[in-house]
């Protein structure tokens, strides 16, 4: 049985965040005296999107998709400020500089009551997604797929030592290939699902904390994730079920400059080993 499944929309989001942190210091400024910083900003976001995918039926047991999106996302760093003060816990807080705009070292830019730090990002991106599946007559599913995917860029809004900072980094895309079986054999006794992928990422969006303490957000140019994972399960009687599970990751920057550089062999942070 041949045809065509469709189906399409729009996407339109909106969000603001609104922030206010002291970051008290203790006597870091020197001895008995006490400080921090006070850091203020907002951040609004808009995204909107139109998508479509269609499911084309070319025989009964194989299936053709095609999907495709279209983003568009726009940001607004405003209302920026900070200052270095003195003042402990409990005390009033009294300013002596401003670090956010100030593009040097705290301390090096006069307390300005009024100054502001605003910048503006936006980017755009073209995403979708190929597959082809085939069902099998005892209804085991094989598959390959392609997606392209996509991540917003984003504000360094965090910083507060300085507005040198405070940028706004690339958008993250990744494409990312896929090929699979899955479904239930010996007479739906043995559940069985098995997947091969990699991801090729570029401009991941990634953590770098430099001094400060501040975390800044960062692209690593390059990096890349392949491996494969099978599960199973195997009803053997009704009382008794065996089930198993094997995965093998590989997660490594390909290139990749942080503060400090990290070689090629370097792996992913937060990828199981």
């Amino acid at each position: 049985m041949t045809g065509l499944n469709l189906v399409g929309g729009v996407y339109y989001g909106w969000d603001q965040t609104n922030t206010d942190n002291t970051f008290n210091i203790g006597s870091a400024l020197g001895p008995g005296v006490d400080g921090g910083f006070f850091q203020n900003y907002r951040q609004v976001r808009h995204s909107s999107a139109v998508f479509i995918q269609g499911d084309f039926n070319i025989t009964s047991k194989l299936v053709f998709t095609l999907g495709a999106r279209y983003t568009e996302d726009r940001a607004r760093y405003d209302d920026g400020y900070a200052n270095l003060f003195i003042g402990g816990l409990s005390d009033p807080h009294v300013p002596l500089a401003s670090t956010v705009p100030c593009p040097g070292a705290p301390g090096t830019c006069a307390y300005d009551s009024n100054a502001r730090f605003v910048i503006n990002g936006k980017n755009d991106a073209p995403t979708g997604r190929a597959a082809l599946s085939y069902t099998f007559d005892n209804n085991l599913l094989t598959y390959v797929s392609y997606n392209r995917g996509y991540r917003a860029g984003a504000f360094n809004g965090g910083g507060y030592t300085s507005s040198s900072g405070i940028t706004y980094i690339k958008p993250e895309t990744v494409n990312a290939y896929e090929t699979g079986v899955k479904g239930r054999l010996f007479d739906k006794t043995l559940t069985l699902a098995a997947a091969g992928f990699y991801y090729d990422y570029s401009n991941q969006q990634l953590q770098d904390t430099r001094p400060g303490p501040v975390s800044f957000l960062v692209n690593a140019p390059k990096s890349k994730i392949y491996g494969v994972e099978t599960e199973a399960t195997w009803h053997v009687v009704p009382d008794f079920t065996l089930r198993g599970s094997f995965g093998y990751l590989h997660a490594t920057y390909s290139s990749c400059f942080f503060r400090i550089p990290i070689s090629r062999a370097t792996k992913l942070p937060f990828a199981p080993t």
